[in-house]
């Protein structure tokens, strides 16, 4: 969850950059360096998870990737526009 989180991140700096200048703020070093941080962030994580899934490969039936779905989803429910809304779904 946390790797596809931070892959988020990087992916939604640049929104976040445009809605700020929109504004009026000069100010983004926090989304310039978010930016670019977090592409190495994930691949770490995923290269972690990778990783825990070699040493317990087989130990148990439970979905890994549980916290990723939840997550896709409420993303999915906070930012997906709406009849040109931000509005929440049905499926939240």
């Amino acid at each position: 969850m946390m790797a596809f989180f931070e892959g988020f991140i990087q992916r939604f700096m640049p929104y976040l950059a445009e809605l700020a200048a929109m504004q009026g703020s000069n100010e983004f070093e926090y989304t310039d360096v978010h930016g670019v941080c977090d592409i190495t962030h994930t691949q770490e994580l995923f290269n972690a998870l990778s990783a825990e899934l070699a040493l317990h490969s087989s130990e148990s039936s439970a979905d890994l990737f549980e916290g990723v779905t939840l997550l896709r989803k409420l993303i999915q429910c906070i930012v997906e526009p709406v009849a040109g809304k931000m509005v929440f779904t049905q499926a939240c």
